[in-house]
């Protein structure tokens, strides 16, 4: 399961039963800032997680099983 928290500027993988989470997702690649607001989270059927970074105008790729995002839409409006 994933979660994303805008406040904390993250998005956490879960395992059911878990107590903690199995990743916490900030990180992206090439950029001078992680996450930024994160609102909107969509998984796609290979695995590959896209994150819409509010405050960054931008969608960041979390391929599958990463913990590092590459930014794959910029500067949206």
């Amino acid at each position: 399961v994933y979660l994303s928290s805008t406040n904390r500027n993250a998005v956490y993988r879960w395992r059911f039963n878990a107590t903690a989470p199995t990743a916490t997702l900030t990180n992206v690649n090439h950029s001078n800032s992680g996450l930024n607001s994160p609102e909107g989270i969509k998984l796609d059927p290979f695995g590959n997680l896209f994150v819409a970074d509010a405050n960054n105008r931008r969608i960041v790729r979390y391929c599958a099983n990463s913990t590092s995002g590459e930014v794959v839409i910029n500067g949206m409006s």
